[in-house]
């Protein structure tokens, strides 16, 4: 048996990747380890040995060969696309999530071309470190990424959405993407030059359709991201930029004056002028 897999690895990688996310793709709350796959929980539908099939994984995030159907949705070319200005519905870009994060898309991540008209404001120079708080499965980071040429990182404290995008970006060659899992109070905001927030605070007070049940949910802790978030503002230096969407604005300091709204005033675009 170990002379048939090492004569055929590149099959044998392929097939233990593929095993696995078709049963990944089956649950409705992804999850992920640091190779980007629970292999406890996947090793149910998977005929290896937990070791092999780790080293499979781990062969395909080291060598960047992915199968096909790991985010490659229906139009491989989805980023080329967002490169070169072509139109890209969210119906096209959400189709490479799985099954409960394309479900929930529409409420809980960036819609395109909200994603290309903010993250065009934010980054003012090559190389502008932007800082998306609450990034989800990655969608505003990696639109972003593609459309400009500013850095994007993410802050997500699901650990699996955190590792999901670092999947997906890594599979599509996002150079210019990070992915941090973090609680929000654990950041400081300096670190970079401009912030986006699509209100993922918001899930606390609405609590009716949450992403999953993997994160404590509280009035409370909407309060206190709002009050961290409107501090860290408040201590960027003048001329950052910053991108609200869906936002209450509660947590937006005096300081930041509205230089344009879009998309029927639910897009703010701010700077900080004192």
């Amino acid at each position: 048996m170990f002379g048939l897999q090492h004569k055929f690895r590149p099959f044998y990688y392929f097939w233990a990747y593929e095993l696995a996310f078709l049963r990944y793709r089956a649950e409705r709350i992804p999850s992920a380890t640091s190779c980007g796959i629970d292999s406890a929980l996947l090793f149910k539908a998977c005929p290896l040995k937990p070791a092999l099939f780790q080293s499979a994984v781990g062969h395909a995030l080291r060598t960047g060969v992915f199968p096909c159907s790991i985010g490659k949705n229906r139009n491989p070319m989805i980023f080329q696309r967002l490169k070169t200005g072509v139109e890209v519905s969210d119906r096209d870009f959400d189709a490479m999530y799985a099954g409960r994060l394309r479900e929930i898309s529409k409420i809980h991540f960036t819609p395109v071309e909200v994603a290309k008209t903010a993250a065009r404001f934010l980054v003012g120079k090559p190389g502008t470190k932007v800082l998306d708080v609450g990034s989800g499965a990655g969608k505003f980071c990696m639109i972003g990424a593609s459309c400009t040429n500013g850095f994007f990182t993410g802050v997500e404290q699901r650990k699996s959405l955190c590792q999901y995008s670092e999947l997906l970006s890594r599979c599509h060659r996002l150079g210019n993407t990070k992915f941090i899992h973090s609680n929000i109070l654990e950041i400081e905001f300096r670190a970079f030059e401009a912030v986006y927030f699509f209100n993922s605070f918001y899930e606390n007070i609405f609590q009716n359709n949450p992403i999953d049940s993997s994160v404590e949910l509280d009035k409370d802790l909407y309060v206190m991201y709002a009050q961290y978030m409107r501090k860290q503002l408040g201590q960027m230096p003048v001329g950052t930029r910053l991108a609200t969407y869906f936002s209450y604005m509660d947590e937006i300091p005096n300081s930041f004056e509205i230089r344009a709204m879009d998309f029927d005033g639910k897009l703010k675009l701010w700077e900080k002028t004192t």
